[in-house]
């Protein structure tokens, strides 16, 4: 990858969320990209997303572009971007053991986004309160100690070498 290459972020301009993983492996890796949301507005990220996009569908943001490469879905992002940085485990079983602490990941953060939109997934939190309720509670007394106790878990396995997997840094820390 040569120094003038940049890579294209399509994301919500103001949106947390799968995207925030994204720009902090950017970050990371130390290399030059172009936030779309951030620089064009969301209605750059629409028109991309809904068949414009050069290449290999796309499905929804985040999206990642660099020339005619184009891929989305944070972990499938995450797991590509660490591998062209060597930030990916070096071996089979740690990288098998990268895939499910990234899907577990996924799965807590989509309960956790669903726990605030139990009525809507694209509808705003603030036109849910009421039934989102009792799901955050369900959600942050029985789920979420569930997946803290097994990060934990994981995270003690390795914590002679403060990383997650192996004895660097990789994708997962972001």
């Amino acid at each position: 990858m040569s120094q003038v290459e940049k890579w294209y972020l399509y994301y919500w301009p103001s949106l947390p969320g799968r995207g925030d993983f994204v720009r902090l492996m950017f970050e990371e890796m130390g290399v030059e990209y172009v936030d779309v949301g951030r620089v064009e507005g969301a209605q750059a990220v629409i028109q991309y997303y809904n068949g414009v996009a050069p290449g290999f569908p796309v499905f929804c943001p985040p999206i990642i572009r660099m020339r005619d490469f184009v891929m989305n879905g944070t972990p499938a992002i995450l797991q590509y971007l660490g591998k062209i940085s060597g930030m990916y485990p070096e071996d089979q079983q740690s990288e098998a053991h990268a895939w499910q602490i990234n899907a577990i990941v996924t799965d807590l953060m989509g309960e956790g986004h669903d726990a605030y939109h139990p009525l809507k997934r694209t509808g705003s939190y603030d036109s849910q309160v009421e039934a989102a309720k009792p799901q955050i509670k369900q959600f942050r007394e029985e789920r979420l100690p569930r997946y803290m106790n097994y990060l934990e878990r994981v995270l003690k396995l390795n914590e002679k070498n403060g990383y997650v997997i192996g004895s660097k840094v990789s994708h997962l820390l972001i």
